[in-house]
């Protein structure tokens, strides 16, 4: 984590990398070379999130995944991270968003006061001195300036502290909330109508029951709502919100047969048009309007993102192994290997699924991914044999079908 000094930055004008702090940069990181500070406090405040592109292949605390979603604003994606941090025994997506504002706060104080260091956080952690840790950094500070975040978790410790779920906030008592709220906008009279619908239209009433509940499709298996209404496309929680708030505007504005229609059309974009929900296609995520262009058919590549974020949950299907390499791993650790490759990919700021689906048609994966990481000649030859695909083919865009 060492840094070395330089009197002028190779780049005039460079900003300091570590989280809000706008001082120039003359100082980078002696092991990647690429990160810069303003001085060595920065460098060691930033390095819970630094840590993850300058020595990918060291251990990492659930500590540093937490200190990194907070610092991008985005809900932790790692397991055990969900578990350790209490995001696990949450079923609703708002108090989601309140605990992950509860560490972003506390993260914050302790970088005002000299910094957080991942490995002090998972001792407090392991210890069982973290509820009284969050305390003690918020109580002193004025009641006026708390926020939210704070008076939620004085009523939730329960999250943290290992006491029994209450009844309200048990996964029985979310999903009764989410067929009524459901039921309410279409209906209840529909209700038994519902077994006898097509695939379609039950994949349709899908999406109402989790956007009504302020939740978002997640990339779970089976999930079509995913992939086929868009939110692939996310690459962060505000994202996601613009989508799903684009979803509840058109649900409010349209009837749920023309919904349907339109989804079966592939037409939900020109039905967003017509009802004002949106006024350009320029204004919608990068590469919603592609993905929405055809319910049944994609790029692999969605299905790869959604393998790589769905856990355990999600298995690898056919198109994704053929065209990512999966089919070349002979053992579960190369196919581990290849996944924790991937995933530290996607997650990296400048990663765009579409070029990376380029690349792969292109037979060219590697090239693509090598500049998101440091990887040694070895580590290259390896991962050369296994991301080895059937591309280029002529004229052939792997797409995968979609029932």
């Amino acid at each position: 984590m060492n840094s070395s000094s330089e009197e002028q930055p190779t780049r005039e004008g460079r900003l300091c990398q570590n989280y809000e702090c706008e001082n120039t940069a003359t100082q980078r990181c002696s092991a990647c070379k690429k990160a810069w500070y303003c001085g060595g406090r920065c460098q060691k405040e930033n390095w819970a999130v630094h840590i993850f592109d300058c020595k990918h292949n060291a251990p990492m605390r659930s500590a540093h995944h937490l200190i990194r979603a907070c610092t991008r604003d985005l809900m932790p994606t790692d397991p055990q991270t969900l578990e350790d941090y209490g995001f696990a025994r949450l079923n609703d997506s708002q108090d989601m968003s309140m605990l992950l504002g509860l560490y972003q706060g506390f993260c914050m104080i302790h970088w005002q006061g000299g910094g957080l260091e991942a490995r002090t956080l998972d001792k407090w952690l392991r210890e069982g001195s973290l509820v009284q840790r969050i305390k003690d950094t918020f109580e002193p500070v004025p009641l006026q300036n708390r926020g939210a975040y704070y008076p939620w978790f004085l009523e939730n410790q329960w999250v943290l502290d290992g006491s029994p779920i209450p009844s309200q906030n048990t996964a029985e008592a979310l999903v009764d909330r989410m067929e009524k709220a459901l039921w309410d906008v279409l209906g209840h009279a529909r209700k038994a109508q519902f077994p006898t619908w097509p695939m379609e239209k039950k994949i349709c009433v899908q999406l109402y029951r989790i956007l009504l509940s302020d939740f978002h499709p997640a990339p779970i298996n089976p999930s079509e709502e995913y992939i086929g209404f868009g939110f692939c496309v996310a690459r962060d929680m505000f994202t996601e919100m613009v989508i799903a708030r684009l979803y509840r505007a058109l649900i409010a504005s349209c009837s749920f047969e023309e919904f349907c229609d339109a989804y079966e059309a592939s037409s939900l974009i020109p039905l967003m048009e017509s009802k004002g929900v949106i006024s350009t296609r320029s204004s919608l995520p990068r590469h919603f309007e592609h993905v929405m262009r055809s319910r049944r058919m994609h790029e692999s590549v969605w299905d790869l993102k959604q393998y790589l974020y769905g856990e355990d949950s999600v298995a690898l299907i056919p198109s994704v192994r053929c065209d990512y390499g999966f089919m070349n791993c002979k053992q579960p650790a190369e196919l581990d290997e290849l996944t924790v490759v991937y995933k530290f990919a996607f997650d990296h700021k400048d990663f765009d699924e579409m070029e990376l689906h380029d690349s792969c048609i292109r037979g060219k994966i590697l090239e693509y991914i090598g500049k998101f990481q440091k990887l040694s000649k070895k580590k290259k030859q390896k991962l050369a044999r296994l991301m080895k695909n059937p591309y280029p083919l002529p004229q052939l865009h792997t797409l995968s079908l979609s029932a």
